[in-house]
């Protein structure tokens, strides 16, 4: 769903603030525990957690990118558990041979490099609830800035 001020995913949110020339991204963490194995992660399907939140960044990115021209800052912040994120990266870890997990791998890592690619300053806030664990860390190394908020808000 997307409005004027941005846009709702299922993994993460937009929130932009022209007036600011901001962009913020809200990665939202797993609702469960990883399938239990890789035939549950293939029933699934793209509603399999890393695959849908790499997908949603990805295309939120490219809006940003392609229809955002004043938007001169992206900010991500993340809101879920940490041990939910590494349970799953553990999960496609323990089936990288199997041909989804591999494309699940290969498909973050092309959102990566899309990521470090945007010619915006990238920010990462990472505060109480967060989960930039495992994989999601990346995120805190392609910013420009980092900020951590240590204790309660």
């Amino acid at each position: 769903k997307h409005s004027a001020d941005g846009g709702e995913y299922r993994a993460p949110s937009v929130e932009l603030s022209r007036p600011a020339r901001l962009a913020t991204l809200t990665l939202r963490g797993p609702d469960g525990a990883p399938p239990k194995s890789a035939d549950d992660m293939m029933a699934q399907g793209a509603e399999f957690w890393p695959l849908r939140l790499a997908r949603e960044l990805d295309d939120a990115i490219l809006d940003i990118r392609l229809n955002e021209f004043d938007t001169a800052v992206i900010v991500f912040k993340s809101d879920g558990d940490p041990e939910a994120v590494l349970a799953y990266d553990k999960f496609l870890e323990a089936n990288a041979r199997h041909w989804l997990a591999r494309e699940i791998a290969l498909k973050w890592k092309r959102v990566l490099k899309r990521v470090y690619l945007t010619s915006r300053s990238l920010v990462t806030l990472i505060e109480p609830g967060s989960c930039f664990d495992g994989t999601r860390a990346e995120l805190i190394l392609a910013a420009d800035l980092s900020y951590m908020l240590n204790g309660r808000p």
